[in-house]
């Protein structure tokens, strides 16, 4: 039976135009046996937790992981002597030249040519290494780069020799040379990468370039224009030390992740650069004896320092809370590769490189190292007095989970929790401005934090449309703005003002009413805060978006100040598939400062009051609210005060008008009548009339 490579799983391992057949006649083979088996490729996988790798960049390697349990299990570390012999590096045929313009971002730099390279398939056994990492299977320069990369944590990158611009003569040695510059890029800059992605680079960006244009981006991913293919004859091998913070915000902006990138982010040892150099051009030569490797080319400040940390053993004694023996002490450590002069019950310790670039520098990780090794379960149990301390009372937060419960509970609206940032598309759609960027945003779109929390419950509404008809939601959450953080002077250049906002919506069908829902809410949120004096106003030159519908819109006042706003959604401008939406955001922390009113006490009345609903049409323009507030004007109440409150019921569209109903209740100090109330419903009938040329409906 013959059968495709991609047919049993081994696509990546053989060549895809599959012109080859794989004999197994000649195998001692049993029938049955796995397949996996067959091929040698069965194998013990450790699948390890992330956790302790996080922030260990000298465990992103096999060679680490072993040196680790070495040190664990106590067991001989078989080193690795990647040592060149001298007539390896022999070849003067070839010149390079190294220039780094940003010595802070790279501080170490190696490169080498190595000609006479025949591009092709990797053995069998690099092959079945690389799968068990899950590497795909390229070619035998980019497999030989990726499994040193595994082995020792050090990324390289090979460029094709021919590829790289304008080469350079040397004529009093009979030399070709070519230039390599790592240099930042130039803002506009394009670069096309091996996975045929173009970027558009900025001048915060390291990048390798030739004496034309950048040919990779350092640390991350090589450029498609001067990748290696078949034809390549001759290569440019790379080793580096690129600085983490740089290669990280390189990668988050560009949005770029690779196996490279994560470790490079990670804080590298500059060692390492040699030692991926040197394992790299010993496994190309066993792979391809003829190949001829120039001398390696080293640039760069880097000089290795020692990080000394001193440390009493009386020190680790108090912190592991245990005695432990010297000779125990030193052994651990040195198994951990650290170097150790004892004197007096001091220890000075030379931290080993790859955990100095920023893992182990203080004596509380000296601590860590020994009580890890020497096991947690090793520590003693104690109980331990410890006095409690009564935890200080922050009314802002029980104000806060009573307007939560109040609002999830007495309302039945779901709480939201989103993301600070803002989506600049839907920011400018909206007709808002971000004020505070990020410098490196999660994602391209989303490089502003919020100013408003609206546009943030849109996309929640435009995302629960697929699956609800009707729903309220809420948030409470920090708003940031460019104005300058008033709670702490020495901080105000750096942090923005981030007071919190209390924004929510409702969404129901094109026959209900979400505006009166929201002004319902709030209103009886007041009521429960004993918040009294709060009016809704119409304010044409207000700061409410302009999404809102411009008649049912509202500020919200408090004692003369704008605390918020609330309105209705203008559909003309957002649509919500035939949906209603209203909303209302509040400035919370103009409400944390308000006093609450005295409650005060104050009898029943003595007499019944009247309540009569009337119904007008007026023109579209017309805003209940100002009828509203008509009504209870001293002109239209008269002076007997007989009309106690108004408050609105519904609004219908008529052909070219609507109709709006209101409710009007009548108290006084005696029991009234129809015959004394009807002439006040006239007299209020006659001057809506006169004032908004309304109209009574029958």
């Amino acid at each position: 039976m013959i059968c495709s490579a991609n047919e049993i799983g081994l696509y990546e391992m053989f060549p895809h135009q599959e012109f080859e057949i794989m004999d197994l006649s000649g195998l001692k083979l049993k029938v049955g046996q796995p397949l996996a088996q067959a091929l040698g490729l069965a194998g013990i996988v450790f699948d390890i937790d992330n956790k302790s790798l996080t922030n260990r960049p000298d465990l992103w390697s096999h060679f680490g992981i072993a040196r680790e349990l070495s040190a664990i299990y106590q067991v001989p570390l078989k080193g690795y002597d990647f040592e060149l012999e001298p007539d390896i590096v022999a070849n003067q045929s070839k010149d390079l030249r190294v220039e780094i313009k940003e010595r802070k971002l790279c501080p170490r730099y190696l490169g080498c040519v190595i000609e006479n390279v025949k591009i092709g398939e990797s053995p069998d056994w690099l092959k079945k290494e690389l799968l068990a990492m899950g590497h795909s299977v390229i070619n035998n320069i980019v497999d030989v780069t990726n499994y040193v990369m595994e082995e020792v944590g050090q990324p390289l990158h090979a460029f094709d020799l021919a590829l790289l611009g304008q080469k350079l003569q040397d004529a009093r040695n009979n030399k070709q040379g070519t230039r390599l510059i790592i240099r930042r890029a130039k803002k506009g800059e394009k670069l096309a990468l091996l996975d045929e992605s173009e970027l558009a680079l900025d001048d915060e960006m390291l990048v390798i370039a030739d004496s034309k244009k950048p040919v990779a981006l350092a640390g991350i991913m090589g450029g498609r224009d001067s990748g290696i293919n078949e034809r390549t004859t001759a290569i440019v091998l790379e080793a580096a030390n690129f600085e983490a913070a740089n290669n990280r915000r390189t990668a988050q902006k560009l949005n770029i992740r690779t196996d490279s990138s994560q470790r490079f982010e990670k804080s590298l040892d500059a060692h390492l650069a040699a030692v991926g150099m040197r394992r790299a051009i010993k496994l190309i030569k066993e792979l391809m004896p003829a190949a001829k490797v120039s001398p390696i080319v080293e640039a760069g400040n880097w000089q290795e320092e020692k990080n000394v940390i001193k440390v009493s053993h009386d020190f680790l004694e108090r912190r592991i809370g245990r005695q432990l023996e010297k000779n125990k002490v030193l052994g651990i450590l040195n198994r951990l590769g650290f170097e150790i002069d004892e004197q007096g019950g001091v220890y000075s310790i030379i931290v080993p490189g790859w955990r100095a670039t920023g893992d182990v520098s203080i004596a509380e990780d000296i601590v860590e190292e020994v009580a890890r090794i020497d096991g947690y379960d090793n520590l003693n149990e104690k109980e331990e007095l410890v006095a409690l301390t009564a935890a200080k009372y922050q009314p802002e937060y029980d104000l806060e989970n009573k307007v939560k419960n109040y609002l999830s509970v007495g309302c039945g609206m779901n709480e939201v929790f989103n993301y600070p940032w803002a989506d600049e598309k839907l920011m400018e759609r909206l007709g808002l401005k971000g004020e505070v960027g990020i410098a490196n945003p999660p994602a391209g779109e989303l490089g502003f934090l919020q100013t408003s929390l609206v546009p943030n419950l849109i996309k929640n509404i435009q995302d629960n449309l697929r699956f609800l008809d009707n729903f309220k939601i809420f948030e409470l959450a920090r708003v940031y703005t460019a104005k300058m953080a008033k709670w702490d002077k020495k901080m105000a250049d750096s942090l923005p003002y981030q007071p919190k906002h209390l924004a929510g919506a409702v969404v129901t069908g094109k026959n209900e009413e979400p505006f009166r829902q929201v002004k319902g809410i709030l209103e009886e949120m007041f009521n429960k805060l004993q918040i009294t004096n709060y009016k809704l106003q119409i304010n044409p030159k207000s700061q409410i978006p302009n999404f809102i519908n411009s008649v049912r819109r509202f500020e919200l006042v408090i004692g003369g100040d704008v605390v918020g706003w609330l309105g209705e959604v203008d559909y003309n401008q957002l649509n919500f598939k035939n949906k209603k939406v209203a909303l209302f955001e509040i400035n919370w922390e103009k409400i944390i400062g308000l006093k609450p009113a005295e409650t005060k006490y104050q009898s029943l009345p003595q007499h019944p009051s009247i309540e009569r609903d009337i119904a007008i049409e007026v023109d579209w323009p017309v805003k209940w609210a100002d009828i509203e507030q008509f009504i209870l004007t001293p002109r239209t109440r008269g002076k007997d005060l007989m009309i106690q409150d108004v408050s609105f019921l519904s609004e219908y569209p008529l052909e070219n008008k609507k109709s709006l109903a209101f409710r009007i209740v009548y108290q006084a100090d005696r029991t009234l009548t129809n015959g004394e109330v009807e002439p006040v419903e006239a007299k209020i009938i006659k001057l809506l009339e006169t004032k908004f040329k309304a109209k009574l409906r029958q």
